[in-house]
């Protein structure tokens, strides 16, 4: 059997980042911030498709990858 159109799936990917923080100051609400970065990158040494994470029969078809989705916040407690 060829292995010309086989290749290495071996990957590293970042599911989910979040990070918040609590501001107190005094004479001023209590705020918070916060930031949530989902599927921001992988990393993969020799595959060339979008998405090593193949689903049927390990064929990747080329379709679009899983974006990334990135968002901040504000909380602010009166």
């Amino acid at each position: 059997m060829s292995k010309f159109w086989l290749e290495e799936g071996d990957f590293i990917r970042v599911q989910n980042i979040q990070l918040a923080y609590n501001l107190k100051i005094k004479k001023l609400p209590e705020m918070r911030f916060n930031f949530t970065a989902e599927r921001p990158f992988q990393w993969s040494k020799s595959f060339n498709g979008f998405n090593p994470e193949v689903g049927f029969k390990g064929i990747d078809l080329r379709t679009y990858p899983t974006p990334s989705t990135y968002s901040f916040g504000l909380s602010v407690k009166l």
